[in-house]
């Protein structure tokens, strides 16, 4: 029922985006044209569904038709999106995922599958942010202070993410740790590893002025390791490898 407070126009207004958001629990505005409206609200929906679609293309294709219109209707009427660009949409689906109460027709891995496929498409946008202090390409790993690349996102997830697709639906949860980053071709690249290697780049990450002797040590007590000389000898050749994929940009003396 309008409210008399309200300017007309903006009442108009306010029924059309409802009806847009939500054509099912909402009424045709009759201030306009039924045809029209049924075009704005077909556009917008083809349009979102569109778009998502792309920058989840795992999670699109393992929902049937249908779900995945669902999907999509109950993220245009149910989320109030806070970030204004249109380029932040996919960020404001995966709020939406987060904070939804998950239907009993969800895959346990979607909200972890949707969060992987998001981070690729960020590290694909992420602008480059030169290192803060100069840094050389052959110092001592041990002695020195690796610095990462700042295109590097370590991640810790209850389903094997990167595996799911169409033939590969888990059921039950496999924890995996992925490293996922930019490589110096502009690739997104990903691969799994383990507790310890991922520790060791959460440690150069969360503390920057950390050496890499040090950070290893601290690996060695966390996990009550006999040898901790062994720990450093598998984490020197470890930063190695993370050189040459270009995890690791240089040392800082």
């Amino acid at each position: 029922m309008p409210n008399p407070k309200v300017p007309e126009f903006l009442q108009i207004e306010k029924e059309f985006a409802a009806y847009l958001r939500d054509p099912e629990n909402n009424p045709k505005p009759s201030a306009i044209d039924a045809e029209q409206i049924n075009i704005y609200q077909s556009l917008i929906f083809n349009n979102i569904s569109e778009m998502l679609a792309n920058c989840f293309p795992v999670i699109f294709s393992i929902l049937e038709g249908l779900q995945w219109q669902q999907l999509i209707r109950a993220f245009l009427s149910e989320h109030q999106a806070v970030r204004p660009l249109f380029v932040e949409l996919p960020l404001e689906f995966l709020t939406f995922l987060e904070i939804r109460h998950p239907s009993e027709k969800d895959y346990p891995f979607l909200l972890e599958l949707a969060h992987y496929e998001w981070i690729e498409l960020e590290l694909d946008i992420a602008e480059e942010k030169a290192p803060p202090h100069p840094l050389l390409d052959k110092g001592n790993y041990l002695t020195g202070i690796p610095q990462m690349s700042p295109f590097v996102r370590i991640l810790h997830y209850q389903h094997p993410v990167q595996k799911i697709g169409k033939d590969y639906l888990p059921s039950k949860p496999s924890p995996v740790h992925l490293i996922v980053y930019r490589d110096q071709n502009e690739n997104i690249k990903f691969f799994e590893t383990n507790a310890a290697s991922a520790r060791l780049l959460e440690l150069l990450s969360t503390e920057p002025g950390m050496e890499g002797q040090a950070a290893l040590k601290q690996i060695a007590e966390e996990l009550h390791h006999p040898k901790p000389e062994a720990i450093i000898s598998f984490g020197q050749d470890m930063l190695q490898q993370f050189l040459e994929l270009g995890i690791i940009i240089g040392v800082r003396a």
